[in-house]
Parts: structure tokens; C-alpha cells; sequence
């Protein structure tokens, strides 16, 4: 071997014995100092909306005075009129939600009335009920609500028999400006079952 392939074969050798040492070798970060502290900022809006969640027979508080109410829970049994048959997919559910604006500035509905987040889950594991639209639901809402009025909505969703005793309800009166509300144990408002 002449000196300029001896010299590359070394280099070589040199640099793969540098990476391979330094391969789960590197140096653990420094410790912080303790006189100056990190601010981290969170990025994703998503994941900076706050958990708002309480029993379902408690008022729901979205702030600024808007507050949401379970008014009834009732359950109708396959075929019941006026609503369509319900023999293949469960028992239907009609919850009737009051929202009020108990605030000092008029609350806005969203522009598509059907927007308001209404979401049935039943089970461990909250699989979502089917919703159906009928009379009185969210499209029927007013525009808005003046401080010191109310507005109610009915929403139907249908689910299996063995749903009825582990119920939550998503509700939200506005999702382009305020974060859903989750009423735990729903169950226990059921009437008429």
C-alpha cells in the first residue's frame, strides 16, 4: 500500500471509531439554572382548550354568564310516536337542554344553528348514539340570547337498552367561541324508563 491509501485507510478507520464510540455516549443535557427559569408556551390551540366537565345535574358555567341546563332526560321506547320506529337501533333518548345567558352582553348562537355541539355517548368507552333531528332541536334556537333570557333545545339520539345506564352528554351553545361542556352520569336524570 503506498502512504496517500495508508493515510485514507487511517482516516477512515479514525472517523468510524469516533462515531461508533460517540454513538449513546453524548453528554447529558446541563442541569438548569437555578436563578433563571423557562417559560413554554403551548402551540396547538386544541390542546389549550380547558376540560370543562361536571354532573349532569348541575348547571353547566361556559363564563361570562352562559350557562346550560339539563332540564330533562326522557326515554322512549321502540316505535313510541310521534317519532319514527327505533325497533333496529335501540331506545331513543330526548334530552331537553335551557340555555341561559345570565351575563351583561348578548350571546350569539352560531350563524348555522345546527353547529351547536350535541353528542350522546353511552358505555365505558363513550360510543357516540345516533342523532336525529326533529322538532325543537338546536336549528329552532334564536339568533341570540339578551342578558336575562333563556332558550331551550331538544336533542334525540338513539342507542342500545344497555346504554341507558351509562350516559354522558357533549353540549356546546357556541363551538366557534366556546369550549364543549361534558355532563357526566346522565343516567341518573333518566325519566319514563
Amino acid at each position: 500500500m503506498n502512504l496517500s491509501t495508508r493515510a485514507l485507510t487511517a482516516a477512515v478507520a479514525l472517523a468510524a471509531a469516533l462515531t461508533l464510540t460517540a454513538c449513546g455516549n453524548e453528554p447529558a443535557p446541563a442541569a438548569p439554572d437555578s436563578t433563571t427559569s423557562e417559560v413554554h408556551t403551548l402551540t396547538d390551540d386544541t390542546a389549550a382548550a380547558p376540560l370543562l366537565e361536571g354532573p349532569a345535574s348541575e348547571p353547566a358555567d361556559f363564563g361570562n354568564g352562559i350557562t346550560a341546563r339539563i332540564l330533562s332526560v326522557g326515554v322512549l321506547p321502540p316505535g313510541a310516536d310521534p317519532y319514527p320506529s327505533f325497533e333496529d337501533v335501540g331506545h331513543a333518548v330526548r334530552l331537553v337542554v335551557e340555555v341561559t345567558n345570565n351575563g351583561t352582553e348578548i350571546f350569539e348562537f352560531p350563524a348555522t344553528r345546527l353547529m351547536v355541539t350535541e353528542t350522546a355517548m353511552f358505555g365505558p368507552n363513550w360510543a357516540e348514539g345516533r342523532k336525529w333531528f326533529t322538532d325543537g332541536d338546536a336549528s329552532e334556537l334564536p339568533a341570540r340570547l339578551v342578558p336575562g333570557t333563556s332558550a331551550t333545545t331538544a336533542s334525540l339520539f338513539t342507542l342500545p337498552a344497555e346504554g341507558l345506564s351509562d350516559l354522558t352528554f357533549v353540549f356546546n351553545p357556541n363551538p366557534e367561541v366556546l369550549a364543549p361542556y361534558t355532563f357526566l352520569d346522565v343516567e341518573e336524570l333518566v325519566q319514563g324508563y
